[in-house]
């Protein structure tokens, strides 16, 4: 071996010593939590469903001031919503909905011939469907007890069926053309509609455990052109309900 391949070979050795002196004084790795790096990690949401059923207390039915009342007068419905819940606030998007239908509804009365009577009778059948974008505000917490307030606005979406019935009665005359003695039943009338809609609610909430709470809600809704008043001009339309429902946090 010569002189160079020595002096390569001493300096490998130095920087290889060095750097194991360098190692040795340098403070250990800290430890992990084996228990911890074994178990799944899952990322908790704050997403919940809610169901709730409305008592309605209608505010103005007496106003429309006819035989039938409103055509959205009703005892109550049923909601469901799905939303988020940001810790003292939450959103969520609701649907509520009832069906109200009625069966031969005296109308107009006149005449359908020489002598002879004739009544409107109407068999209508209306599904409702009120769709609100909700927000929540929580108000503070006392042993699991939440009072919160909170507004909607959305739309009412109404689908209808309405059949019509001209009875017509001979009486002293006969019913003539194009009219028949008893049923003349009229082309049948579908039609849809939505009708803008708002909400303030106030209420208390009951943590049953984590991810189940039960609320207990009074709600203010007003439905803009709910229904026409005997001189056929539109009215909104106001109601009190008391909803009791729950939520449920899906994890």
């Amino acid at each position: 071996m010569n002189l160079f391949s020595k002096v390569v070979l001493a300096g490998a050795l130095a920087l290889s010593l060095t750097g194991l002196a360098q190692a040795a004084d340098m403070p250990p790795l800290p430890a992990t939590d084996a228990a911890y790096d074994q178990q799944p990690q899952e990322l908790g949401t704050n997403w919940y469903l809610r169901g709730d059923i409305g008592l309605v207390f209608p505010g103005n039915d007496k106003m429309f001031n006819n035989a039938e009342g409103s055509s959205l007068a009703r005892d109550f419905d049923i909601g469901l919503a799905v939303g988020y819940d940001f810790g003292p606030y939450r959103i969520d998007l609701s649907t509520d909905y009832f069906k109200k239908s009625e069966s031969n509804v005296a109308g107009a009365s006149g005449s359908c011939g020489s002598g002879a009577t004739c009544t409107l009778y109407s068999t209508y059948r209306n599904d409702n469907f009120l769709v609100l974008i909700n927000g929540y505000y929580n108000l503070g917490d006392w042993n699991g007890l939440t009072p919160f307030i909170g507004a909607g606005v959305g739309a009412l979406g109404t689908i209808g069926n309405t059949q019509r019935d001209l009875w017509c009665v001979d009486g002293g005359g006969t019913c003539t053309a194009p009219y028949t003695s008893g049923h003349n039943y009229l082309t049948a009338v579908n039609d849809q509609t939505w009708k803008p809609a708002l909400a303030l609610m106030g209420g208390l909430s009951y943590a049953v455990s984590d991810n189940l709470s039960l609320d207990a809600t009074y709600r203010f809704l007003a439905i803009s052109h709910a229904d026409l008043d005997s001189s056929l001009n539109w009215k909104s339309r106001y109601e009190n309900q008391i909803r009791l429902g729950f939520r449920y946090k899906v994890d």
